[in-house]
Protein backbone atom coordinates (compact mmCIF):
# COMPACT_ATOMS: atom_id res chain seq x y z
CA UNK A 1 0.00 0.00 0.00
CA UNK A 2 2.73 2.59 0.78
CA UNK A 3 4.31 1.94 -2.64
CA UNK A 4 1.03 2.69 -4.39
CA UNK A 5 0.66 5.95 -2.47
CA UNK A 6 4.24 6.90 -3.32
CA UNK A 7 3.68 6.21 -7.04
CA UNK A 8 0.48 8.23 -6.96
CA UNK A 9 2.34 11.18 -5.41
CA UNK A 10 5.08 10.98 -8.05
CA UNK A 11 2.39 11.01 -10.75
CA UNK A 12 0.89 14.19 -9.34
CA UNK A 13 4.32 15.79 -9.16
CA UNK A 14 5.01 15.00 -12.83
CA UNK A 15 1.60 16.14 -14.06
CA UNK A 16 2.52 19.87 -14.33
CA UNK A 17 5.67 18.94 -16.28
CA UNK A 18 3.70 16.93 -18.82
CA UNK A 19 1.05 19.62 -19.13
CA UNK A 20 3.59 22.38 -19.71
CA UNK A 21 5.42 20.39 -22.40
CA UNK A 22 2.11 19.93 -24.26
CA UNK A 23 1.78 23.72 -24.46
CA UNK A 24 4.94 23.96 -26.58
CA UNK A 25 3.77 21.53 -29.26
CA UNK A 26 2.33 23.13 -32.39
CA UNK A 27 -1.42 22.77 -32.57
CA UNK A 28 -3.05 21.18 -35.60
CA UNK A 29 -5.29 23.80 -37.09
CA UNK A 30 -8.65 23.10 -38.63
CA UNK A 31 -7.39 24.19 -42.05
CA UNK A 32 -4.74 21.43 -42.05
CA UNK A 33 -7.42 18.85 -41.31
CA UNK A 34 -9.74 20.27 -43.97
CA UNK A 35 -7.16 20.31 -46.76
CA UNK A 36 -8.02 17.55 -49.25
CA UNK A 37 -5.42 14.86 -49.86
CA UNK A 38 -4.41 13.80 -53.38
CA UNK A 39 -4.30 9.97 -53.52
CA UNK A 40 -1.86 10.11 -56.46
CA UNK A 41 0.92 11.86 -54.56
CA UNK A 42 0.10 11.52 -50.86
CA UNK A 43 2.36 9.59 -48.52
CA UNK A 44 0.94 6.86 -46.29
CA UNK A 45 1.13 9.28 -43.39
CA UNK A 46 -0.85 11.91 -45.29
CA UNK A 47 -3.47 9.36 -46.29
CA UNK A 48 -3.76 8.24 -42.67
CA UNK A 49 -4.57 11.84 -41.70
CA UNK A 50 -7.86 11.48 -43.59
CA UNK A 51 -10.70 10.90 -41.11
CA UNK A 52 -11.86 7.28 -41.30
CA UNK A 53 -8.79 6.03 -43.19
CA UNK A 54 -7.06 2.86 -41.98
CA UNK A 55 -3.53 1.63 -42.75
CA UNK A 56 -4.92 -1.18 -44.93
CA UNK A 57 -6.95 1.18 -47.12
CA UNK A 58 -4.12 3.71 -47.33
CA UNK A 59 -1.71 1.01 -48.50
CA UNK A 60 -4.19 -0.16 -51.16
CA UNK A 61 -4.55 3.40 -52.45
CA UNK A 62 -0.76 3.71 -52.81
CA UNK A 63 -0.36 0.24 -54.34
CA UNK A 64 -2.89 0.74 -57.15
CA UNK A 65 -2.26 4.34 -58.16
CA UNK A 66 -2.36 6.45 -60.33
CA UNK A 67 -5.98 7.57 -60.55
CA UNK A 68 -7.63 9.90 -63.04
CA UNK A 69 -10.47 10.66 -60.63
CA UNK A 70 -11.10 9.90 -56.99
CA UNK A 71 -14.19 7.94 -58.01
CA UNK A 72 -11.85 5.27 -59.41
CA UNK A 73 -11.04 4.33 -55.82
CA UNK A 74 -14.59 2.96 -55.62
CA UNK A 75 -15.21 1.81 -59.20
CA UNK A 76 -11.91 -0.13 -59.40
CA UNK A 77 -12.56 -1.83 -56.06
CA UNK A 78 -9.68 -0.13 -54.23
CA UNK A 79 -12.09 1.00 -51.51
CA UNK A 80 -15.49 -0.49 -50.69
CA UNK A 81 -18.41 1.94 -51.17
CA UNK A 82 -18.88 2.49 -47.42
CA UNK A 83 -15.20 3.38 -46.95
CA UNK A 84 -15.23 5.61 -50.04
CA UNK A 85 -18.30 7.41 -48.69
CA UNK A 86 -16.44 8.05 -45.42
CA UNK A 87 -13.07 9.20 -46.85
CA UNK A 88 -14.04 10.51 -50.31
CA UNK A 89 -14.88 14.06 -49.19
CA UNK A 90 -11.31 14.47 -47.90
CA UNK A 91 -9.69 13.32 -51.17
CA UNK A 92 -9.11 15.16 -54.44
CA UNK A 93 -7.18 14.17 -57.57
CA UNK A 94 -5.24 17.26 -58.68
CA UNK A 95 -3.07 15.68 -61.29
CA UNK A 96 -4.25 13.78 -64.29
CA UNK A 97 -2.98 10.21 -64.10
CA UNK A 98 -0.49 9.31 -66.80
CA UNK A 99 -1.23 6.30 -68.96
CA UNK A 100 1.61 3.81 -68.30
CA UNK A 101 1.51 2.57 -71.94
Amino acid sequence: MPLAVCLLCIGFLLLPTVASSAEHRPAITASKLDDPVDPNVATLRQLLSVPGMTPVWAERIVRFRPYSTKLQLKTQGILPPEVYQRVGPSLVVHRKAHDPK
